[in-house]
């Protein structure tokens, strides 16, 4: 299948490695991550994390103006695929309300 096909790309270049999806490209939270390596790679979640685990990004502010994209990004993954499923939340507006 397609996503196991993509699944093992990510995996083989770097297990050491947090592997971020290229849709994360000019993602200026990716200056932050300086303890751990990452690498572009053509995968399905924002990060691949963990042989079992991935993480989606979500900007507050895009949030607000697109409320269905994380329900959409969360339909993308494949049921079964990620034991373990992280939403990063970006709070990059002054004021919710």
């Amino acid at each position: 299948s397609d996503a196991s096909r993509t699944l093992a790309a990510a995996r083989s270049p770097a297990l050491n490695a947090i592997q971020v999806s290229r849709r994360q490209e000019g993602n200026p939270v990716l200056r932050y991550i300086k303890v751990v390596r990452w690498q572009f790679a053509d995968i399905v979640p924002d990060y691949l994390v963990g042989q079992n685990a991935c993480a989606l990004y979500l900007s507050l502010r895009y949030h607000l103006l697109h409320p269905e994209y994380l329900h959409f990004r969360i339909r993308e993954l494949q049921p079964n695929s990620y034991r373990l499923r992280v939403v990063i939340c970006h709070v990059d507006v002054d004021d919710v309300t």
